[in-house]
């Protein structure tokens, strides 16, 4: 009985093209620096959700309803490779020979894996339109982060198919744009369904110049020695997977300047967050107060845009005061006097003020 490679430890020679968007800063799940502590085992595997158990358990379904969309031949990746006789026409296997691409057998099925430009996974499929073999990845999305996606110009995809209201990320090309360079096929279909209720259709025509770039930042990352830039912004989660897999220490005094001036800054934006919500909570019950008073249970405020009264909610009136009075002398009192931490405060102080006078219009 032959012994088949491990899925995991195929895919793991390679940036997989799942994860070539966090090379490209696209992703909202991973970052260059996450990827790269995850790759040397610093970090724990991606944990597998819900949702990304549904949007693997989804693809035969979404497949299926996209050949008879499209009405054309759509086949999933497990009985397209390794190629034989099942997939005539669907692969150039002299493009394979030339770019060095090659299928290896796994536990889990067959992985696309180039070496030499550092990238491969598992793609979903392949579907046949218009004469040309398309590749195709399948995704599933929510209502609310579907209406986070930008707007088109509506420019229908596929004769007689509905098209679609949104664009389609630049995280969502990535992935099926690798697959595609590497099979050597004319472009991306992306099959999208949407809350599980509707199926959106993307056709994307093949772009070399990303292809290329991508394989770039892949070969660096895999060659790369020292891990890239740290983002606090964003890996604030990850760094805490690493800590809490830390073994505890004794207690050291750290004078470095850095950590003296992060640690502070931490403090003073800490105790300004809690004046903001503190303010905000205040100014929102006096808000209350006006529309109350002038018998109005809804209103629209230029610069804001809608109030209600069943959206705003008052706060004890011995809470607001005591933290109002105590916020702006405790942060001087528990952190000093110092330039750098008056430094921290106001600049926390006018990001308040300017979000308060900007135009954005919510629900408030």
């Amino acid at each position: 009985m032959t012994t088949l490679a491990n899925w995991h430890d195929v895919r793991g020679t390679v940036t997989t093209a799942s994860n070539i968007a966090a090379l490209a800063k696209l992703s909202k799940w991973e970052t260059p620096w996450s990827l790269y502590q995850r790759r040397r085992g610093l970090l724990p595997p991606v944990e597998e959700t819900e949702a990304m158990w549904f949007g693997t358990a989804l693809e035969p379904v979404i497949m299926a309803r996209l050949a008879v969309v499209l009405e054309t031949n759509v086949i999933p990746w497990h009985e397209l490779a390794p190629w034989g006789n099942r997939s005539p026409g669907a692969i150039d296997e002299n493009h394979l020979f030339e770019t060095g691409t090659r299928v290896v057998e796994t536990d889990r099925g067959p992985v696309l894996i180039n070496e030499r430009l550092g990238t491969g996974g598992t793609p979903d499929g392949v579907a046949f339109i218009d004469g040309r073999w398309w590749l195709v990845e399948c995704k599933t999305v929510g209502y609310q982060a579907h209406a986070q996606w930008a707007k088109s110009d509506g420019e229908a995809t596929f004769d007689g198919l509905r098209p679609p209201s949104r664009e389609l990320p630049d995280g969502y090309v990535t992935q099926p744009t690798v697959y595609c360079g590497l099979l050597g096929l004319a472009g991306i279909v992306v099959p999208v369904l949407v809350a599980g209720q509707r199926l959106d259709v993307y056709r994307v025509e093949f772009d070399r110049e990303l292809f290329d770039a991508l394989c770039v930042l892949s070969q660096e990352a895999a060659i790369a020695e020292k891990p890239p830039e740290f983002d606090p912004y964003r890996d604030g989660e990850r760094v805490g997977q690493w800590a809490a897999a830390m073994a505890p220490t004794e207690t050291v005094t750290m004078d470095d300047p850095e950590v003296v001036r992060l640690a502070r800054e931490a403090a003073a934006f800490g105790v300004l967050a809690k004046r903001a919500e503190t303010e905000s909570k205040a100014r929102r019950a006096e808000l209350l107060h006006k529309l109350v008073e002038a018998g109005v249970s809804k209103a629209t405020v230029p610069g804001v845009g809608k109030v209600s009264i069943t959206t705003l909610k008052a706060t004890p009136e011995r809470t607001v005061v005591q933290k109002a009075r105590v916020a702006t002398s405790y942060a001087r009192i528990a952190l000093g006097n110092d330039a750098e931490t008056a430094t921290a405060i106001e600049a926390a102080s006018e990001q308040v003020r300017m979000l308060a006078l900007s135009d954005n219009e919510e629900e408030t």
